[in-house]
């Protein structure tokens, strides 16, 4: 034992300068005490918490904390950290009310957009049912295009609210008998009388997404509930519906196209088919948001009794176009042929779908605007502006909308 006791004292008296002056050698099989940790080949005590470089040092798991962090000052500090971490997430999701403390009627103002409106008392989408709708019905000849001053007010009264001034837009939806209201950020125009066959509106100001128009919702059954639930999802702009049925007059649009919806003999379209005249209040409140969304897709929603769903931007096959390759109508169809068992057409060459020259839009006023024809009525356009979607679904689909709504949701989120 004498020789080992011998080398040990040798080695502790040949330790460098820089050794603690109570260490001892430590490591590989030699272990430190419990009071000591072994730091650079020596056990030093506990408490010794600065290294060679002068920077505390961590005291490990178990060790005291310092003597002026006891529990209430962590708990305090605990409770600052939290307290600002709210503050953070309540100053991103609560934006301020433009209307608090403003009243509209006999009832707080309520804010769509900018603009401070009198509030909606049964909720925006009371309002976008054809069970509460009474419009101009077929063969009628009870409807008739609206004069421009009125067309003129109610798209100066969506102006209005687009620019946040309410008090004005509501003065001019006055004027031509239009009820203006607002619930959920959402402003809604519905004309006082359902007999003259005038449009309805939602706007969503603070929106950038989708423009939803329903051109014939009492005549292809349920393309309005499905817009409803589409602009319920959140995304999307507006929504414009007809307020007439389709063949409510008896006289034709001077616009191109033929059909037979409303006879057996292919006639030209009628005054009150929105989609087939350019002197509605419809379209005018089309391309009002057309310009005011530049951005915006508009879909035109539409059905029929065969299977499947068709889409066309306005642009049929024949027209000498190449193939879709890209864009938001590419981008549904892919959507819906993962969602849906029935077939996917669209009216130009896209990979992954088939063709068809049927149900293409291709005399909808609506996608001529925006596919920048010069003359919405008469002139097809020369090319697609990747903005409209012409969308006609088969009977089953507008009963089941789930697998809609889903692909809708995926395109537009």
């Amino acid at each position: 034992m004498k020789p080992a006791l011998c080398l040990l004292v040798l080695f502790v008296a040949c330790a460098p300068d820089t050794q603690p002056l109570d260490a001892f050698a430590c490591g590989g099989d030699v272990d430190c005490p419990l009071d000591r940790r072994c730091t650079q080949g020596y056990c030093t005590l506990r408490n010794d918490d600065v290294g060679d470089d002068g920077a505390a040092q961590d005291t490990g798991e178990g060790d005291e904390p310092d003597e002026d962090v006891g529990p209430d000052a962590v708990a305090d500090d605990v409770m600052e950290d939290s307290r600002a971490d709210a503050e953070d997430v309540l100053s991103d999701a609560v934006e301020p009310d433009p209307c608090q403390g403003q009243i509209c009627g006999d009832a707080p103002c309520v804010a769509a957009g900018g603009a401070c409106l009198t509030s909606c008392a049964a909720g925006w989408n009371q309002s976008f049912f054809t069970e509460y709708m009474a419009p101009p019905t077929s063969d009628s000849n009870a409807y008739e295009l609206p004069h421009t001053d009125f067309v003129s007010s109610v798209t100066a009264s969506i102006d209005a609210v687009l620019e946040g001034d309410g008090p004005l837009a509501e003065r001019h939806a006055s004027e031509v008998r239009y009820v203006l209201c607002a619930a959920d950020g959402v402003a809604v125009w519905r004309h006082s009388m359902d007999a003259r066959g005038r449009p309805r509106v939602a706007l969503r100001p603070t929106a950038t997404g989708v423009v939803l128009e329903v051109p014939h919702p009492f005549f292809e059954a349920r393309t309005l509930d499905l817009a409803r639930e589409v602009f319920e999802q959140g995304s999307a702009t507006a929504l414009v519906v007809s307020g007439t049925h389709r063949c409510a007059s008896d006289t034709e649009s001077v616009c191109t196209g033929v059909t037979t919806a409303c006879s057996d003999d292919g006639r030209g379209y009628r005054l009150s088919d929105p989609g087939h005249t350019t002197g509605s209040t419809f379209h005018a409140i089309h391309v009002l948001l057309a310009s005011r969304f530049p951005e915006a897709v508009v879909v035109s929603l539409h059905g029929f009794v065969d299977d499947g769903v068709v889409l066309s931007d306005g642009i049929q096959v024949d027209d000498g176009l190449s193939a879709i390759t890209q864009g938001p109508l590419l981008a549904l169809a892919d959507a819906l042929l993962n969602e849906i068992d029935e077939p996917v057409l669209v009216c130009r060459p896209a990979a992954g779908h088939q063709v068809t020259d049927s149900k293409c839009g291709t005399a909808n006023v609506q996608g001529r605007h925006v596919n920048g024809s010069p003359d919405a009525c008469g002139i097809r356009p020369a090319e697609a502006s990747s903005r409209f979607v012409h969308l006609t679904l088969s009977t089953t689909l507008r009963r089941a909308r789930e697998p809609l709504l889903r692909a809708f949701g995926q395109v537009f989120p």
